[in-house]
């Protein structure tokens, strides 16, 4: 999840090589929470069905693409598509860690004490 925030620093001077605007930033900052949502949407229950280790390589995977993606960024579709990656992996992370890290929450005779 640390890796999610790592190229942030990075915008600045993306912003200065391909002459884009504080505003196309804010879109590029954006783009990440469409990965996170439809991660979360689209696989948040996966992990219970296929296991929670093909969804943490999964994760990883989407992550390691990111930071390829940013690696070689020369225009801003390319800073978007390594965001939304970086937000299905943020996605993909938080769904799989929730249900490991509460797993009898969810039946009724421990819903009281979890919440």
């Amino acid at each position: 999840m640390v890796g999610t925030t790592l190229p942030t620093p990075m915008y600045a001077l993306y912003a200065e090589r391909m002459h884009f605007s504080v505003l196309t930033t804010t879109v590029v900052f954006a783009s990440y929470t469409g990965g996170v949502l439809f991660a979360l949407l689209a696989f948040g229950r996966w992990s219970d069905a296929i296991g929670r280790r093909p969804m943490l390589l999964a994760g990883a995977a989407c992550a390691l693409a990111s930071a390829v993606v940013f690696l070689a960024a020369d225009s801003v579709p390319d800073l978007m598509i390594g965001r939304v990656l970086s937000g299905l992996s943020a996605g993909i992370f938080t769904g799989t860690a929730t249900g490991r890290c509460w797993p009898g929450c969810w039946s009724s005779t421990r819903r009281r004490r979890c919440g």
